[in-house]
């Protein structure tokens, strides 16, 4: 079941993939982590809660959905999916995603058990562009006048503007970059896609997708 759903989440979002590379060019992030897991066993409850509760510390999912995954594996057949975004606060944002599905195992004692999500972590960086700026000041020029009188002289200094010095120069602006709402709902795609493609190349045996392959987002700093 983990494996049709990856191949779903493919095909629903192969005809994004250029808006999805297009994304990863606009976007500037300060920094930004991603982690994946996913987990199929045929065992135990005892040992897949033990495997799901190693696997939750590891890679830090929040302890409530940790919670459900290990009630689940309580049931004879559970199929569960959660998502969470936290708004950006400050530039910073956050979602994760979490698939479980439980079936009867091989034995009575035995329950099969596939477990896929994904989490990231990241933050917009301030975006640099440049103004001119232009100053101006007076070139002045002055010359001294001297009055002589019968008992003595005086010197004067008149100074008037004969023309004005131009300088231009650039001016960084440092703005803030946002996220818009589409932008959003296509980098929870990205983290979709890259979660199946991850399960399908471990599934099938293969070499996990290569990078280059795929929408990077990576930290620029």
């Amino acid at each position: 079941m983990m494996l049709d759903h990856s191949n779903d989440v493919l095909n629903r979002t192969a005809s994004e993939e250029v808006a999805m590379q297009a994304l990863a060019s606009q976007l500037e992030m300060k920094s930004m982590q991603t982690d994946v897991f996913f987990i199929e066993v045929n065992s135990t409850r005892t040992a897949a809660k033990k495997l799901i509760q190693v696997t939750c510390e590891e890679k830090d999912v929040p302890e409530k959905v940790c919670n459900v995954v290990s009630a689940s594996l309580d049931t004879a057949e559970t199929k569960w999916h959660t998502k969470k975004s936290i708004p950006l606060d400050g530039y910073k944002g956050s979602l994760y995603f979490v698939w479980l599905w439980v079936k009867p195992g091989s034995s009575e004692n035995e329950i099969q058990v596939a477990v896929k999500g994904a989490s990231t972590t990241y933050q917009l960086r301030d975006v640099i562009t440049y103004r001119e700026q232009i100053d101006e000041e007076p070139v002045v020029k002055c010359t001294q006048k001297r009055t002589d009188w019968l008992f003595g002289s005086e010197t004067t200094e008149e100074c008037k503007e004969v023309s004005r010095r131009t300088t231009k120069s650039q001016v960084p602006v440092f703005e803030k970059t946002t996220m818009t709402h589409d932008q959003f709902e296509l980098l929870e795609q990205m983290m979709e896609n890259k979660l199946a493609k991850e399960v399908l190349a471990k599934v099938n045996g293969a070499k996990l997708i290569n990078d280059a392959d795929q929408p990077k987002l990576a930290a620029r700093i």
